[in-house]
């Protein structure tokens, strides 16, 4: 009897504290690249609180690589739990397209697919400073972000497919992504396109305990499914 009355009594105020997003920063591991540019920012939902993480190369030659999409970069950055990630491309000609992974320390890994991501284009591209080492100014990005009316991206390739072919070091389940066409003339030509990762990031501390008190909770209904069974043998 005591053992089941701390149990109903520690089980809600676990998963209360759980809920309360007592958590340290994410550590994050990004892998991207893109045909033909973007930049990487971390921030929350509104555009509040941007931050920049970094780009890949200005010009169309790789650093190191034939072209600036044949190697993706390697970014390692810390967020907290509920931002989102944003990630700004541009295309310079042809086709166009971005492709990444990013895992965190709570070893959930985002993919570029079309379900994991939200997209906008802005009505203007004059906020892209393409050849700066930062292309979309915080103030700026923050002002697309807050009124945006975010839609899923339509279309998506296999890491794989021709002109490409494989992108090494991205998870093989990461598509080559784009929010209208990935071959054809795009509607953004001229300008640039943000996306938005569709969930937030989760809270790692929280992320944790919760599975602990799920694993707590399983145990105690397991005894006590044993104890009833044990007593209707009697």
């Amino acid at each position: 009897m005591f053992r089941r009355l701390i149990g109903s009594a520690l089980l809600p105020a676990l998963l209360a504290f759980a809920a309360s997003g007592n958590a340290a920063p994410l550590s994050v591991v990004a892998h991207v690249t893109a045909d033909n540019h973007y930049g990487l920012y971390v921030g929350s939902e509104t555009g509040s609180e941007l931050r920049f993480v970094g780009r890949n190369e200005t010009g169309a030659l790789g650093d190191p690589g034939v072209f600036n999409w044949v190697l993706a970069e390697t970014w390692t950055f810390s967020a907290d739990g509920g931002e989102y990630l944003y990630l700004v491309a541009w295309d310079d000609e042809d086709q166009q397209m971005w492709i990444g992974d990013f895992v965190t320390s709570g070893s959930r890994t985002i993919v570029s697919d079309i379900s994991s991501w939200l997209y906008v284009v802005p009505d203007s591209g004059q906020a892209l400073e393409r050849n700066a080492s930062v292309p979309v100014a915080l103030t700026d990005l923050a002002r697309i972000i807050e009124p945006a009316q975010w839609q899923h991206p339509a279309e998506q390739f296999s890491n794989g497919v021709g002109p490409w072919l494989t992108i090494e070091g991205i998870d093989a389940s990461a598509q080559f992504i784009w929010h209208d066409t990935v071959y054809g003339d795009s509607s953004s030509d001229g300008r640039f396109v943000v996306y938005r990762s569709a969930a937030p990031l989760p809270e790692p501390g929280s992320l944790a305990l919760i599975g602990t008190v799920l694993l707590a909770a399983t145990f105690h209904r397991s005894h006590l499914g044993r104890g009833c069974r044990t007593k209707r043998r009697r």
